[in-house]
């Protein structure tokens, strides 16, 4: 493990510990969610903001992707955190997104990552975990490479997106418990 990546880790842990501490019992699992390349394909693209725009956009995600989804946050217990960059749109256009391409109304949609870090999205995930170091375990979903967060992190390729084979190694990470 890179010297980088192990001074991360501990961190994660140290605020694993603390959370457990201060709320004995109870777990949180977090799942950081990218859109293209998990859930949608190829050629999608979010630049424009209208309700035609919206009418298009809600037919192209994939249903078994969304399937998988709903299967892991409700297994596990999950709040999304959308890192994705449509959540420059706005959370609430992403919950919409999500909810009406066929997400489980009961998984909660808790928060998107900030903008405010140079943008790397492994930055931007681990800057929106230091200021919410509310959290037991989390799992990165992404086409994206993530640098020192790899080990909580599944990549999917961004032609197939989440499949059968994703949604195991994300089962596997929330099965190793709690970070700390």
């Amino acid at each position: 493990m890179h010297i980088l990546s192990a001074s991360v880790e501990n961190e994660l842990k140290r605020m694993v510990r603390k959370y457990r501490t201060e709320n004995p019992g109870i777990e949180k699992n977090l799942l950081f969610l990218d859109f293209d390349g998990v859930i949608n394909g190829p050629g999608f693209h979010v630049e424009k903001d209208t309700d035609a725009f919206f009418d298009q956009m809600v037919a192209l995600y994939h249903p078994d992707a969304m399937h998988l989804l709903n299967e892991i946050a409700l297994e596990f217990h999950t709040d999304i955190i959308i890192s994705s960059s449509w959540r420059h749109i706005g959370l609430d256009y992403c919950r919409q997104y999500l909810y009406h391409a066929g997400m489980d109304e009961k998984i909660s949609i808790i928060s998107a990552t900030g903008r405010d870090v140079p943008y790397h999205r492994y930055r931007e995930i681990l800057a929106w975990l230091r200021e919410h170091p509310t959290f037991t375990n989390f799992v990165i979903l992404d086409d994206l490479e993530m640098s020192v967060l790899s080990s909580h992190h599944v990549r999917t390729s961004f032609n197939t997106g989440l499949n059968e084979e994703k949604a195991e190694e994300v089962r596997q990470l929330y099965r190793q418990g709690p970070i700390a």
